[in-house]
C-alpha cells in the first residue's frame, strides 16, 4: 500500500512519520537515543510535548541518579546549499526568534537526518544515494522515528552549553564536506556507531559537570565531581 498524498511513500503510516513536526521528531529521536544507546530507563526522562516546554529549561530533562540534566533538542533534515554541498541547520540554539537569550541549559542535542525534507522534490532522488549504503551499513530506509534502526539514519552533535557560548553562534550549520575541520567535530557521531555516540555524550556530559550547570547541587548525588562522572559513564 502506498502513501495517501505521497504515492511514492511505502505506507500511510510511514508517510505521516517522516513528515511530522520537526520539534516532535527531534524529541522522538532523543528519547530513542537515550533508551537504545545510553540504556536509560523511561522513568529517568521527562519530555514535554508542547513547544512551550511546560516551564522546562530546554526541551527535556534527564534524571541521572538525582541530578537533573537540562537538554535543548534540535532537529534538521539535510539542506542543499547553493555551493553544491549539503548541510544541517540547527537554528536558534541559545536565542529565540526575537533574539531573547534562552534559559541556560546543560547540553544541546542536535539530530541531523541523512535525507532531505520529504516535502522537497528531490527527496526520493537523494534517498536513492543511500540505497548503496543499505547493505554495507545495514540502513533501514523505511524505519520509523521511534524504532532503534532509525538511529542509523541520523548524525548527532551533542555539545555542552559552554561550547556553544564560546563559539558565539546561535545557528549551527555543519556542512558534510567540511564540518570535520570545525572545533565541534569532536562532539559528532553517526547514529549507527553506538560506541562513539556514548563517547560524545560522556564528553559533553563531563564538560557540563565541570561547568556546574545542574538544576540540583551535585553534592546531593556524590561527594566529588569525579565520583559522580565515573558513576554515570556509559562507555
Amino acid at each position: 500500500m502506498s502513501g495517501y498524498l505521497d504515492e511514492r511513500a511505502k505506507s500511510v503510516e510511514l508517510e505521516y512519520a517522516i513528515r511530522c513536526d520537526s520539534d516532535y521528531l527531534g524529541k522522538t529521536i532523543f528519547k530513542s537515543f537515550c533508551l537504545n544507546i545510553l540504556g536509560l530507563k523511561y522513568s529517568s526522562l521527562e519530555i514535554p510535548l508542547s513547544k512551550a516546554g511546560d516551564g522546562f529549561i530546554g526541551d527535556a530533562r534527564v534524571d541521572l541518579k538525582g541530578a537533573i540534566l537540562n537538554v535543548e533538542i534540535k532537529f534538521s533534515h539535510l539542506h542543499p546549499h547553493k555551493t553544491g554541498g549539503d548541510n544541517w541547520a540547527f537554528t536558534r540554539v541559545v536565542e529565540t526568534k526575537k533574539r531573547r537569550t534562552k534559559s541556560q541549559f546543560d547540553l544541546v542535542f542536535c539530530a541531523g537526518l541523512l535525507t532531505r525534507d520529504p516535502s522537497k522534490p528531490d527527496y526520493y532522488q537523494q534517498r536513492k544515494s543511500l540505497e548503496a549504503e543499505r547493505g554495507r551499513k545495514r540502513l533501514d530506509l523505511d524505519a520509523k522515528p521511534h524504532e532503534k534502526s532509525f538511529l542509523a539514519l541520523c548524525a548527532f552533535f551533542i555539545l555542552p552549553y559552554r561550547e556553544i557560548r564560546e563559539m558565539n553562534v546561535n545557528d549551527l550549520r555543519p556542512y558534510l564536506r567540511s564540518f570535520q575541520r570545525k572545533r565541534y567535530a569532536r562532539f559528532y557521531s553517526r547514529g549507527n556507531d553506538f560506541n562513539q555516540c556514548q563517547s560524545i555524550w560522556n564528553d559533553a556530559f563531563r564538560e557540563a559537570v565541570r561547568a556546574r550547570r545542574f538544576a540540583k547541587p551535585l553534592s546531593k548525588v556524590a561527594s566529588t565531581r569525579k565520583e559522580f562522572v565515573s558513576s554515570l559513564s556509559y562507555a
